[in-house]
């Protein structure tokens, strides 16, 4: 079996099963070598269980390019298990992490990884710190965005992070680019503050009863340097 690892490049955990918890416990013991996945470049967790986030870290390697982790908001899980990624995985590209919400401490922790990912290309959080949004907002690498976005806050992007750069509009760098909010003219005031460039090319409704929230709007959008955003009413 050793002789295999070497070769693994993907591991997804999709279900809520007692047999991954065993399994990530497994593979942190004696003799097994570590990390177990020494080539290990894209990691999908979506086990939803708590308890087990801090197990993951034994999949944190150089090698790793691609993360996606989906929490479950339920009692503010600790997240912190995420704050060695920069150090461990200096080449991560595309980094997904959902389902925190808006609790601060845990905006507060991907914030941070975030604004230490310089090789970002593809980014799917929830929401994010002023400092945060405006390092994705003028990230060098990064093309594809999927945010929450905040309804009792309203983003600032006056402060161009680069002052000896020629100044460029928010996230024109960014060529898919999908926001979040439950209220539509959330969504339309922050693209109004953000970038004029941007326009509107998809925009969903969804109902998400678990959550005591009767509509989430989701809206989609390109860089069009000839057009304005439209109008939001909700």
């Amino acid at each position: 079996m050793q002789k295999y690892v070497p070769r693994v490049r993907s591991l997804t955990f999709h279900l809520e099963a007692p047999l991954y918890r065993n399994i990530l416990r497994a593979l942190r013991q004696s003799p097994v070598a570590q990390p177990p996945l020494p080539n290990l470049q894209r990691l999908d967790y979506r086990h939803v269980i708590p308890e087990d986030y801090h197990l993951l870290d034994i999949f944190f390697v150089p090698s790793l390019t691609d993360l996606t982790v989906e929490v479950d908001p339920a009692g503010f899980p600790d997240i912190s298990f995420i704050s060695p990624l920069p150090a461990s995985c200096p080449h991560l590209t595309s980094f997904r992490l959902f389902g925190y919400e808006s609790h601060e401490p845990l905006v507060a922790t991907v914030s941070n990884v975030i604004m230490s990912l310089p090789h970002l290309q593809a980014l799917h959080c929830d929401q994010l710190s002023q400092a945060a949004i405006t390092f994705v907002a003028w990230h060098s690498s990064l093309t594809e965005l999927d945010i929450s976005i905040p309804n009792d806050h309203a983003y600032n992007f006056s402060q161009f992070p680069h002052p000896t750069l020629p100044r460029m509009p928010p996230f024109s760098r960014i060529k898919s680019f999908r926001m979040n909010s439950v209220w539509l003219t959330t969504i339309g005031a922050f693209i109004r503050r953000s970038n004029s460039h941007l326009l509107v090319c998809v925009l969903r409704r969804a109902m998400h009863h678990h959550l005591k929230i009767w509509r989430w709007f989701s809206v989609s959008c390109q860089i069009n340097g000839g057009m304005n955003p439209c109008n939001f009413f909700d």
